[in-house]
């Protein structure tokens, strides 16, 4: 499997990374396409879409999988945080200025269809669609801000306060969101929009906060603590959870990761360690399996599959 690295190119990185993984060896990262902070990608039409710094502001970028840039577009004040693709359309998401946009590819070029500020400094971080909405984690609101498709708002969720709303996933009818700062997930019914159920991540109080990525199979939730430098699993069914390991994620700050058979590839910041961890048949991690280095990695995700 070939997957990608987003970075920050503050000191040692230089934009996209890539890599292979057969499931037994990691390659060595190289440089797929020189950019400036590469914050996060998502695959698109056998190519990446990536947020990126353009011309000192914020812009979106499309690379094929070669390595050659086919489109790019600027349209905001500073580089978003999230690009995620929604029915046919690209969405970006912009945790300083709290605006989402809304992008369309033509085959030819990028072109901007919409736009809201929900608020500055909001810290929206994330978009997911929910039953036919657009549901936004806004971290220094304590909110879930829901949009329609226009981006227009239709309501919002609100969170526990010092929660700061992160990431989420979404499982049959049930939203489960990390808090960053509390480093709680929380489960919230997507039908009623309440929260029903809410479980601790780390296992000590001493532990520092800082959920940051989160993922889903087979009946478990995986989340990274940068700051604890830990990979938690949480056993769930119908919005109830269970913390079930808290485990080294052998670097230090783990932005992001993978799930992929049979293994969790996990991206570090701080020391550049991208490790592979194994994960047994009941979805528990277990051991290190590969690592290498990667500079400044904050984003990881595998090529699109045909």
């Amino acid at each position: 499997m070939k997957g990608y690295i987003g970075t920050y190119t503050t000191s040692r990185s230089k934009g996209i990374y890539s890599f292979d993984w057969d499931g037994n060896k990691l390659s060595t990262p190289e440089l797929f396409y020189p950019c400036q902070d590469p914050k996060y990608l998502t695959s698109f039409q056998g190519g990446i879409l990536a947020v990126v710094k353009l011309e000192g502001k914020g812009g979106l970028i499309y690379v094929d999988a070669h390595g050659n840039q086919i489109a790019q577009l600027v349209y905001e004040e500073s580089p978003s945080c999230y690009v995620g693709v929604i029915q046919d359309h690209i969405y970006t998401v912009n945790y300083h200025t709290g605006v989402v946009s809304c992008l369309a590819w033509d085959g030819n070029q990028l072109t901007l269809k919409h736009q809201i500020r929900i608020q500055d400094k909001a810290g929206s971080h994330h978009i997911l669609e929910v039953n036919g909405y657009l549901w936004v984690p806004c971290l220094m609101l304590d909110q879930i801000v829901i949009l329609n498709f226009d981006l227009y708002e239709v309501g919002r969720i609100d969170m526990e306060k010092g929660s700061g709303p992160r990431h989420a996933v979404l499982v049959d009818h049930y939203y489960y969101i990390c808090g960053e700062l509390s480093n709680i997930l929380y489960a919230i019914d997507v039908d009623t929009r309440q929260v029903v159920s809410r479980e601790e991540l780390l296992v000590s109080k001493k532990d520092t906060k800082g959920a940051a990525a989160i993922a889903y199979e087979n009946g478990k939730i995986y989340v990274s603590t940068r700051f604890s430098d830990v990979i938690s699993v949480v056993s769930v069914h119908e919005g109830q959870m269970h913390l079930e390991q808290v485990v080294s994620s052998m670097g230090i700050h783990p932005r992001d990761f993978v799930l992929g058979e049979n293994s969790l590839l996990v991206v570090h910041k701080d020391d550049d360690e991208v490790a592979v961890l194994k994960r047994d048949q009941h979805g528990y991690l277990t051991k290190r399996l590969a690592h290498q280095k990667a500079p400044e990695g904050v984003c990881v995700i595998w090529e699109e599959k045909e």
